[in-house]
């Protein structure tokens, strides 16, 4: 195996991790947006303007708990680079000539 099919079988490994730890906190995202959603209530003059407000209050629950897991998730794969050092410490390193 040449430097290069090395690099990226290593390379492989590494952005396998990240894969990895997206997958095992896939079900608890998508708990979050589920208990997010709930049951919602909005009230107005009218059936249709009562929907519209429980429906941005649906809206704004689930694009908090996007961005709270989203910075949750990011967290997990920052650590993960910095205990790899980006995958340096799994051979993903291309040394040049």
């Amino acid at each position: 195996m040449d430097a290069w099919d090395l690099f990226i079988a290593n390379l492989d490994t590494h952005e396998q991790g990240h894969v990895d730890i997206f997958e095992a906190e896939f079900d608890a995202f998508k708990q979050a947006l589920l208990a997010a959603g709930g049951e919602q209530f909005g009230s107005g003059d009218t059936a249709e303007e009562a929907c519209d407000k429980a429906a941005a209050k649906i809206e704004q629950a689930l694009t908090d708990a996007v961005a709270a897991d989203s910075v949750r998730i990011g967290d997990l794969q920052d650590a993960y680079d910095d205990s790899t050092n980006h995958g340096e410490t799994q051979g993903a390193v291309l040394t040049c000539p």
